[in-house]
């Protein structure tokens, strides 16, 4: 006798009477809620009985405990009024028969939010949740059956067997309901929580708050639970839900609604974006809610980022009938943000405020609209240390400069480390998010605050870095899969990435050095996720089995091994033994590999013999080009694209590990050649003011400061002047008057204008020094450039963009010139060539102010779409035939000829759809074409700036495309 459910729960074994077979047994407590009884009766043999009898029969029957536990919890809840106004007090009274304590859970929820999901309340209510029986819970293999088989098809088994074996009959059996009469399991000790309120004195409303009240923990014993909150700005209908669980472990559910509602209203007409230059038009819908004829006075006002020659104001009284409503809106000009390269404002704000009144009643209502730049900085960078008493760096001044402005940055210091201004204002601003990138832009975050509490003087601002950290420690659950590791989007098994989890591991190691709190629960799940793979590491990138026997891993395996131990060493989860098994792996090391592997050694011990062999694997890779000191490999192969590599990554690595070797052993490692492998990092950034790639700004500026640390700085004392000399006149400009360097001063920094006068002209920038001091220059060069067909829109892939209207039961594709109107439905259409097999591939299509995506996934979206439909339109496309046979990633994933495997990551698996931008990204891309599409609806007339489509690898973003720059006209 088995009891099953999700398993066998129970097993015993009895002999039947064959004159009364009947089965009897106590139903436990686990038995609930339901069980399946599964019986395999088999019949004594004796001795020189014929063996062609029937041997067993099998049985079973499904049963349902009739458990007072699944008995719901009669739960009402009652709002004190059924209509309130915004900023009223709502009273809820929750009434739960029950005779033990309860503990309820209460949102009061904005139901237009409710509605975007396809679920009902019943979604929320635990009575809705009870297990059930699966059909076959438990297979019976059964080794009788497995015999059985084998002895009939012997050559001692006859036809005659095998008739008599298949015709046995079922074993019968005759079941009743039963009662579980057990007691009840104690409820854990109920904690109290507090709930928050908030509440605003503005008489101007803000749409902003979609939670009117949330406490996951009232507690309630004879009397009923009473409430008190104050609603927000929302005019609308809320939803009350209430979750009920008992301490005899009874669970139920109430809901109830009430509305808060003005009999004057207000409902702004905006776009959800602009972009500078935009022309719009902004207003309000206006409802006479009450049930009589008014007047009302409309006064419509908008201020912050607008062109000079903009009317933003509106004041007009309007007559309203009864239940009327109508809208009034103003035209507008979106202004363009203030220049200022070294903190440039990527996005600003229009404040649009609509008033409505009478004597009676009145509504205000704030709505703020982003502007977001249409121009992108140009910057370009040259460093060096001064070379004498005067050192002249060329200089060309372009002649085309947006808006005739442009700007020279200019830095000496007596230190060794980079100016790493660029490296933070291209993470601070850097616009895509995947868990990598959280974690790049935590641990630049994490420098910048430590260089400003040495006293460092940082060239761009940035207000958010100890937010971001928290931030990130946050989230970090919400980027974990259930096995431990990380991923970089959804966080399933399946997604979790070993390199991945090792760089997280890291970074939790530093923040923790630092002293903040690493969630330890997130951080030992990791931990063992690392040792676990460690320890059965014959798997690739994926999880997925190697096709190796032996235990020499691949070169890519190894590696993503060396990075495991280097993240436990810094946790401290690391031992002298874990390190000497993997020697064996040494051999299949790159670069990369080698210097993790010689930081791990390092921390655990750095007295290791094992120390010398893995310094020995690197020099190996040493050599002298032109006088200077190099390392270099044989091309590593395209596979280890997955773990991000970089050659400039695998170089900081090294001068990491180098650093950290001649500070921690008697190791002789000249200076001079750490000194020059500091300057290979430096000048790896290739007169940019980072370097190229988020994971090679973390490793580079790590090693920086961990070799400016080990050197120290120059305290000699030196005296510099800055002149810009025309090379035409010969004029010159003063830039830096008489700066002084000493122990206490190391780094100074100014910034130049470049007038209108000055374009189009070259010259030299002049440093004249006194002293014998080394010093460092950097002079980065800005402007800002705007999108336009003469910009390089191809490199490495061929992006295009083309939208198409539909109007009622009509397509068309627009053309440049030709117009949209306000309701009509707009198919994106993104066409992507790609040329080559790529890694972490994003494709970015920013969204024009007029339109608004549409998400299907959303249960208030009208699926006015199918196949077919699509189908008819695509032939009229000017790139039809180019990507025909293009693989589709559509809008609505349940189209019939879209088939998405979830195994298959060699595509776009992610897609993010928001007001501004829509992005797919994928982890790998098999060269080919594409088709991407999404949806949209026009909200709003105007004419709204496109820019273009943007695709790029992400770890290599040399590689590009861009589509061609775009115009959208909405007519009113």
């Amino acid at each position: 006798m088995t009891i099953e459910r999700a398993g066998i729960v129970d097993q015993w074994i009895t002999e039947l009477d064959l004159r009364n077979p009947v089965i009897e047994f106590s139903v436990a407590e686990t038995y609930a809620p339901q069980f399946k009884l599964s019986v395999i009766a088999i019949a004594r043999l004796d001795a020189g009985e014929r063996k062609d009898t029937r041997l067993h029969r099998f049985a079973s029957a499904k049963f349902n405990v009739e458990d007072s536990r699944a008995i719901p919890l009669k739960v009402i809840v009652l709002s004190d009024r059924s209509s309130y106004g915004p900023h009223d007090t709502v009273k809820l009274t929750i009434n739960g028969e029950s005779t033990t304590p309860v503990e309820y859970a209460v949102t009061v929820i904005d139901e237009a939010l409710m509605d975007l999901s396809q679920a009902s309340e019943k979604y929320y209510d635990p009575t809705q949740k009870h297990w059930t029986v699966r059909t076959d819970p438990v297979p019976t293999f059964g080794l009788i059956h497995l015999l059985n088989n084998s002895w009939l098809r012997s050559s001692y088994g006859s036809r005659l067997r095998r008739e008599m074996y298949s015709s046995i009959s079922p074993l019968q059996l005759s079941m009743t309901s039963v009662v579980n009469t057990g007691s009840r399991l104690p409820a854990p000790a109920l904690g109290e929580r507090k709930s928050f309120q908030q509440t605003t004195d503005s008489k101007t409303r803000r749409v902003n708050k979609f939670i009117a009240y949330w406490n996951p923990s009232v507690i309630a014993t004879d009397e009923p639970a009473e409430l008190e909150f104050v609603l927000p700005d929302n005019l609308t209908s809320w939803k009350v839900v209430v979750m009920a669980a008992s301490t005899d472990d009874r669970f139920g559910f109430a809901s109830t609604t009430f509305n808060s509602v003005k009999d004057t209203e207000i409902r702004t007409v905006s776009p959800n974006v602009v972009t500078e230059g935009d022309t719009f038009h902004v207003g309000a819908s206006i409802y006479n809610r009450a049930n009589r004829e008014r007047n009302l006075l409309v006064e419509l006002s908008a201020d912050g980022l607008l062109a000079d020659t903009v009317n933003s104001e509106f004041r007009e009284r309007i007559r309203f009938d009864p239940q009327e409503r109508k809208v009034v809106t103003i035209p507008l000009v979106a202004g363009e943000l203030p220049v200022d390269f070294q903190n440039l404002q990527q996005t600003g704000e229009i404040r649009f405020v609509a008033r409505v009144r009478d004597r009676h009643d009145h509504d205000a209502l704030d709505v703020r609209i982003p502007v977001r730049t249409s121009r992108f900085p140009v910057s370009s960078v040259v460093y060096g240390a001064l070379t004498g008493d005067l050192t002249s760096i060329p200089l060309e001044v372009p002649e085309k400069l947006v808006d005739q402005t442009g700007e020279l940055n200019l830095s000496l210091t007596t230190e060794e480390k980079v100016n790493f201004d660029g490296v933070f204002q291209y993470v601070r601003d850097y616009p895509y998010f995947c868990w990598e990138q959280h974690l790049t832009k935590a641990v630049l975050a994490l420098h910048y605050l430590r260089l400003e509490a040495e006293g460092d003087k940082h060239g761009v601002e940035w207000h958010e870095a100890q937010e971001i950290i928290g931030q990130l420690l946050a989230a970090a659950v919400d980027h974990q899969a259930p096995n431990g590791g990380m991923a970089f989007f959804a966080s399933r098994d399946d997604a979790a990435r070993p390199y991945l989890s090792a760089y997280t591991a890291i970074v939790f190691a530093w923040l923790a050095e630092a002293g903040y709190d690493v969630p330890r629960k997130v951080s030992e799940k990791l931990i063992g996720y690392l040792k676990e793979y460690l320890a059965s590491d014959l798997t690739d990138e994926y999880g997925w089995p190697s096709e190796q026997n032996s235990t020499v891993l691949s070169g890519y395996q190894a590696t993503i091994g060396s990075l495991l131990l280097h993240a436990l060493s810094i946790s401290g989860e690391l031992e002298v033994a874990e390190l000497d098994v993997y020697s064996e792996q040494i051999h299949q090391l790159h670069l990369f590999g080698l210097s993790h592997y010689l930081l791990a050694a390092l921390r655990v011990d750095p007295t290791l013999p094992l120390i010398d062999k893995i310094f020995t694997r690197i020099m190996n890779h040493r050599s002298l080009v032109d006088g200077a000191v190099e390392f270099r490999e044989k091309a590593v192969p395209l596979a280890y694209v997955r773990m991000l590599h970089s050659d400039t990554r695998s170089l900081c690595s090294v001068l990491e590990a180098l650093t950290l070797m001649s500070e921690k052993t008697t190791q002789d490692i000249d200076i001079g050649e750490l000194k020059e492998l500091a300057n290979a990092v430096r000048y790896a950034r290739d007169n940019q003011p980072r370097w190229m790639s988020t994971q090679d700004n973390v490793f580079c500026t790590n090693a920086m400061l961990a070799y400016s640390d080990f050197v120290g700085s120059n305290f000699d004392e030196i005296f510099a002047t800055v002149d810009f000399r025309r090379q035409d006149t010969g004029q010159t400009t003063r830039i830096a008057d008489a700066w002084q360097f000493n122990a206490e001063t190391t780094k100074l920094q100014t910034r130049f204008s470049l007038q209108p006068q000055l374009l189009g002209t070259n010259g030299t920038i002049d440093i004249a020094r006194q002293g014998n001091g080394t010093a460092f220059y950097n002079v980065k060069l800005s402007y800002l450039s705007k999108t336009d067909n003469d910009l390089n829109r191809f490199s490495g892939f061929e992006i295009h963009r083309e939208y198409v209207v539909l109007r009622g039961q009509e397509t068309s594709i627009l053309s440049p010139g030709d117009s949209a109107e306000r309701g009509d439905i707009i198919y994106v259409n993104l066409y992507l060539n790609n040329k080559s097999d790529r890694f972490f591939v994003m494709v970015d299509d920013t969204v024009p102010g007029g339109i608004e995506p549409v998400n299907f996934a959303l249960g208030t979206e009208s699926r006015f779409m199918d196949s077919q439909d699509v189908d008819d339109i695509l032939p009229s496309s000017k790139f039809y035939e180019d990507f025909r046979l293009a693989r589709r990633v559509w809008a609505d994933y349940t189209i019939s000829n879209v088939i998405w495997d979830l195994y298959d990551i060699r595509g776009f698996r992610h897609r993010e759809l928001g007001l501004q931008n829509v992005r797919y990204f994928a982890e790998e891309l098999e060269r080919g074409k594409y088709h991407l599409q999404w949806i949209g609806q026009v909200i709003t007339p105007g004419e709204f700036t496109v820019i273009p489509t943007h695709v790029e690898e992400m770890y290599r973003p040399v590689m590009f495309g861009k589509s061609e720059p775009w115009t959208l006209i909405v007519e009113p």
